[in-house]
């Protein structure tokens, strides 16, 4: 199965962007994907009649000989097209349709709980102090600024508390670029556990540099 997958993704990049089949290399990517997905019991709704036909139509269109030869330009992509049409219009388009809404679904189910996680290990993180401001800064690090319990004074004087961010774990829920990863944070930070101070806010965006305002004065 990793040899079959390692050829579909070298040959979806082959035709990424060539006419013809360049138009339903998305299908494929999910076709190979939920195919995948489905042999190692982690999709459970698909039926085996279309499991036995996405196999039949994937190692069709993978298979290094074809009813027309690939490496004849456009044309030899023809029949690849031809068969995966057919299946989609037999049914697996709506296949498709649910599966992606499966995965979309149970990504945001494992955002939710990474960010509640990050939520209740940053709260602990804090050692009794209370969270003044937190900003995501240039080299990907989360940056805590906290002041002690029931400090009033302004400017508010405040301790440095860096902690990095888990690449290989954002990587895996696809967060990747800053916006995402600054709305993810947001939201991390918008968690009720939190103890922000009386000068407290949410976190800078990633777009934004990480200057220190004006309510605040770092002593260490």
């Amino acid at each position: 199965m990793e040899k079959f997958l390692q050829k579909a993704a070298a040959w979806l990049e082959k035709v990424r962007n060539t006419p013809v089949i360049g138009d339903v290399v998305e299908d494929l990517i999910t076709m190979t994907e939920m195919l995948s997905d489905c042999l190692r019991g982690i999709y459970e709704n698909l039926p085996k009649a279309t499991v036995f036909a996405l196999v039949a139509a994937l190692f069709y269109a993978f298979s290094p000989i074809d009813l027309i030869l690939d490496i004849i330009p456009f044309a030899g992509f023809l029949d690849d097209t031809a068969v995966i049409g057919l299946i989609l219009e037999l049914g697996l388009a709506r296949d498709l349709m649910q599966y992606r809404d499966w995965k979309r679904q149970r990504r945001n189910d494992e955002i939710e709980r990474y960010r509640r996680l990050l939520a209740e290990e940053y709260a602990e993180a804090l050692g009794g102090m209370e969270l003044a401001a937190a900003y995501l800064t240039a080299d990907r690090r989360i940056r805590f600024l906290l002041a002690e319990p029931g400090d009033i004074r302004r400017p508010l004087p405040c301790h440095n508390h860096y902690i990095p961010i888990d690449e290989d774990r954002i990587a895996q829920l696809e967060l990747n670029d800053w916006e995402a990863l600054g709305d993810f944070y947001a939201q991390v930070f918008r968690d009720a556990r939190f103890p922000w101070s009386r000068f407290g806010r949410q976190p800078f965006r990633p777009e934004y540099s990480c200057q220190i305002d004006d309510a605040f004065v770092v002593v260490d």
